[in-house]
């Protein structure tokens, strides 16, 4: 299994709270062969599922976007679950990106990823 997929991932945060497989997947209400096919990659958990797992896990926030970023990887998706939540409560925001997307504008971002990163140092 390739070191930077989802399941690797949960194999080794289960791994270091020693659960097996079988007891993740009961902890988190689901079957056994279900988490097993989400360690091998062959499915995508539901946002729900994640959000068990890294409950469970007792995952920080940086873990929890990463197995969320991961997820979004190994799905047709591709965009998190929790950001696109985000957005679809949000019209402006969606028309806003659109617009941005179809005039191929990147600009206009560097600001709000700056004040981020300057609310992150504090």
């Amino acid at each position: 299994m390739k070191r930077n997929t989802l399941g690797a991932f949960i194999i080794s945060k289960r791994k270091e709270k020693n659960f097996s497989a079988r007891q993740l997947a009961i902890k988190c209400n689901i079957s056994a062969p279900y988490m097993c096919d989400i360690e091998n990659g062959k499915r995508t958990p539901t946002f729900e599922v994640l959000q068990r797992i890294s409950s469970v896990l007792e995952m920080t926030d940086e873990n929890t976007y990463k197995l969320l970023d991961l997820a979004a990887k190994n799905s047709k998706n591709r965009v998190p679950y929790d950001i696109v939540e985000y957005i679809m409560k949000n019209a402006s925001l969606r028309k806003c990106i659109r617009e941005k997307m179809k005039n191929n504008d990147y600009s206009g971002w560097e600001k709000a990823l700056e004040d981020n990163e300057q609310e992150e140092v504090k």
